[in-house]
């Protein structure tokens, strides 16, 4: 609920989250943020991307998958590769 309330007072282009929230699931904060940032564009990081997974989150409008562990050069190049094809 903190979460949800930080993201609504604050504009928001690029979300990078992990796939597993403690009890929570990212899937879940996907929908609710959506619904306050129909715009952001969406890039999870998860050690649980199987193709199932990855197909199912490509469906629901992120742009990208990766799996864990990874580099920051990784998460970077995502990001660079997104703004690229958004803007």
């Amino acid at each position: 609920a903190a979460t949800l309330a930080l993201i609504a007072t604050m504009p928001i282009d690029i979300i990078i989250m992990d796939l597993k929230l403690g009890d929570d699931s990212g899937k879940d904060l996907l929908a609710a943020v959506r619904q306050r940032h129909p715009a952001a564009r969406w890039i999870f990081v998860t050690a649980y991307a199987t193709e199932q997974l990855v197909d199912e989150l490509h469906g629901l409008g992120v742009y990208d998958v990766i799996k864990k562990p990874c580099t920051i050069r990784t998460i970077f190049e995502t990001v660079e590769k997104l703004a690229q094809a958004s803007f």
